[in-house]
């Protein structure tokens, strides 16, 4: 087990079964070590919850108990499937991924490519069979003439981060974290918060797949086409091929300096047309229920120009200490336990918490009842308030930032048009009309960044380079104190059958919360501004009427006619589909026949 939450871990050991979790993937001994034995005994004795959830999967007995399946989780703690061990592969060279792929496609067996398990959505999951390439990790070539890297699909941003600064390099785009995989970072057209920044797909000018009907495939932006293949596989959602390897353009190493500050959303709209053209990086954090927003900057320090003098030159760092910003929150939370007859978490446990830990708290004591998340949503205006200030960083630790815990988000991007410059900030502001007026109990922030346009069609902000493009993001928080310690609450992605602690509210209740919050701001503004969703955060409809929305907003973006024509020729019986791409693009499971077998073939060609 690795990489994970306790909450994950806990539910982990209740259910018995194997476990994957964004993190990177090791090969099962084929004997338990002796420092595993009690693990491996108590995974034994549950082998019957292992045993349900397979069965609420839909996989039949393979036989030998827990050893046999994998339960993956995404780190939202959102989505989970759970599927026999034999169907999850991880292939540690480009030869073995190979062999998987053709192995499936001989025998049409669905093959899902996931990476890091990171999409808050069950984008990469299946429980028909999955391929995961985070063996293949490696950083191939480094070029420090042309500025270009060769990586394997498998590397997360944390394992090539260094190898690049060793060559005085960097990625071109950081998204927020660095666990991810960079073929799943780039496959969702992952971004980050600048206008003049295009998302991490506009990066790659080469990669290597391995598709069902193909093989392995080498595309290049050099290719006869002008590229025009790489870009529609660029951002090819793990559905035109299982990603091998990448070739990116980096940049030079830098230094940010970053500066955050609180203001009003008036003086936002005000500043905002200038203070977009001035800063490299933009970041707008809006609190609902109050009228704070975070606004957060970061620029790049010149050669020459030490550290101290860059923060000082931003205004300076924070003032006060890190206790005196936590004690409204400290003090919120502390009352609110002692008027509900709660002595846990303690004080001293209390004193132990950062910021984001506080939240959860804070939320898992009321988090549907509107006037609580006002009061909460407020404590941390006041903390980013408190913390206001400059620092001073390389450029991935300063774009990269705490997502909190676990977590429901729906983002959505659209275009900001160049004669029509107010609708990024006009887009928020009515969102945050829609919340308050129908009293939405919405968590903060909501997030708001910015990217140029990308040339891959597929990407949600496919556009010219010197298109501007906005994205924002919504949230709830999922405590992990609400119970319901399944994903979504009630151990599956729909958060059924949670059952809520004493005089609480369950995750269960808050999954269906969200999904409310969610369609409101859909019917109401999505199609007016012309949004679409981040790839990463779609969400599988809820019924017919969310399908057919969701389909058509789809079909306005993107060129679906051109990607389902490269579906089909690379994976025709759609062995990497799963569900949610089958929903998105009105696909199902009639796409999906066993391939052609050899023998068949032949028999077929000597007219038997």
């Amino acid at each position: 087990m690795r990489g994970m939450r306790p909450a994950a871990l806990v539910a982990a050991l209740t259910a018995g079964t194997g476990y994957t979790l964004y993190g990177r993937p090791t090969k099962k001994a084929s004997t338990p070590s002796e420092s595993g034995a009690a693990a491996a005994a108590a995974a034994a004795a549950a082998a019957p919850a292992a045993a349900a959830a397979a069965s609420r999967a839909g996989i039949a007995d393979v036989g030998g108990g827990v050893a046999d399946t994998e339960h993956i989780v995404n780190w939202s703690n959102t989505h989970a499937v759970t599927l026999p061990a034999s169907a999850y592969a991880q292939p540690a060279s480009l030869a073995d991924l190979a062999t998987t792929v053709a192995d499936a496609a001989a025998r049409g067996a669905p093959l899902r490519p996931v990476g890091s398990a990171l999409s808050p959505n069950a984008l990469g999951l299946s429980p028909r069979g999955m391929v995961n390439v985070g063996l293949m990790d490696e950083v191939l070539v480094v070029d420090a003439a042309t500025r270009t890297a060769t990586v394997q699909a498998g590397a997360r941003v944390a394992d090539i981060v260094p190898v690049l600064r060793s060559h005085g390099l960097t990625l071109p785009v950081y998204a927020s974290i660095s666990e991810q995989q960079l073929g799943g970072l780039t496959q969702v057209g992952a971004h980050g918060s600048g206008a003049t920044v295009p998302p991490s797909d506009e990066a790659v000018v080469g990669m290597t797949l391995v598709t069902p009907a193909g093989g392995v495939t080498r595309l290049s932006a050099d290719d006869p086409d002008g590229g025009a293949r790489l870009r529609l596989s660029r951002v090819g959602l793990g559905a035109v091929g299982v990603v091998a390897d990448l070739t990116l353009r980096v940049v030079e190493d830098h230094r940010l300096v970053e500066r955050s500050w609180v203001e009003s959303r008036d003086a936002v709209a005000a500043a905002h047309a200038e203070r977009l053209r001035a800063h490299k990086y933009l970041r707008y954090m809006w609190i609902p229920h109050t009228d704070a927003v975070v606004v957060v900057t970061a620029d790049v320090v010149p050669p020459g120009v030490s550290d101290a003098d860059a923060v000082k030159a931003a205004g300076g760092a924070p003032a006060g200490t890190p206790d005196s910003r936590l004690a409204p929150a400290r003090s919120l939370l502390t009352d609110a336990l002692a008027a509900r007859g709660r002595s846990s978490p303690t004080a001293a446990d209390i004193r132990g918490l950062g910021w984001t830990e506080l939240r959860d708290e804070l939320l898992a004591l009321d988090p549907l009842e509107p006037d609580w998340v006002a009061r909460v949503n407020a404590t941390e205006a006041a903390y980013w308030a408190a913390a206001a200030g400059a620092r001073v960083g390389p450029v991935h630790t300063i774009l990269g930032f705490d997502c909190g815990g676990e977590q429901w988000v729906s983002e959505v991007a659209l275009p900001v048009p160049a004669d029509k410059p107010t609708t990024d900030v006009a887009f928020v502001r009515d969102l945050l009309d829609t919340i308050e007026a129908d009293a939405i109990p919405a968590h903060a922030p909501i997030e708001q960044r910015w990217s140029a346009g990308s040339s891959s069609p597929m990407s949600p902000v496919a556009g010219p380079p010197d298109s501007l493009h906005t994205w924002v993001g919504i949230i709830m928080y999922l405590p992990a104190r609400l119970g319901d310690s399944g994903p979504g609450g009630g151990g599956d992605a729909k958060g059924s059958g949670g059952v809520a602690p004493p005089g609480g509210t369950s995750r269960a209740a808050v999954t269906a919360a969200f999904a409310a919050y969610r369609r409101a701001l859909a019917e109401r503004h999505w199609v007016r501004y012309g949004a679409v969703e981040h790839w990463a955060k779609v969400e599988l409809p809820a019924d017919e009427e969310d399908a057919a929305a969701l389909r058509a907003r789809v079909n306005r973006r993107f060129p679906v006619a051109a990607f389902t024509a490269l579906r089909d020729e690379v994976d025709p019986a759609r062995l990497l589909s799963n569900p949610l791409l089958d929903a998105i693009f009105g696909e199902g499971e009639g796409r999906r026949s066993p391939p052609e077998g050899v023998a068949q073939k032949e028999q077929r060609k000597a007219g038997g």
